[in-house]
């Protein structure tokens, strides 16, 4: 991992990044997702990085932003996001996002994107 010393990583799992595009789920990467909070402005973002340490998906979190979780039931048992608005590109403005997780580890990653709110 790239040294980064201006700002501390709040949480680390592995995640897959879905958006919605034309009322459709899309899958884009997949990754070692982190929480990440500026140490001298406090500004946190959400990152995810593939195997080969490329930018997937790299969005601000902002004051009034809400995370939900979404538990969808399937043959091979729930599979689980935290869906979420932000802005990815400031052309396209705000757009859907669901970060899927293991079951397991849903509720930490919630907790932990709720606490970059305060």
């Amino acid at each position: 991992a790239e040294e980064n010393t201006e700002e501390e990583v709040l949480h680390e799992v592995r995640a897959k990044n879905m958006k919605m595009e034309k009322g459709e789920w899309k899958k884009f990467g997949a990754g070692v997702l982190r929480l990440y909070r500026h140490k001298v402005n406090s500004k946190c973002r959400i990152v995810i990085r593939n195997g080969i340490g490329k930018v997937q998906f790299n969005v601000g979190v902002s004051k009034g932003m809400k995370f939900e979780k979404v538990i969808k039931q399937s043959k091979k048992g729930p599979a689980t996001y935290v869906k979420f608005f932000a802005i990815e590109d400031a052309d396209k403005g705000m757009e859907v996002f669901m970060l899927q997780v293991k079951p397991d580890c849903l509720d930490k990653l919630h907790e932990k994107l709720e606490g970059m709110l305060k």
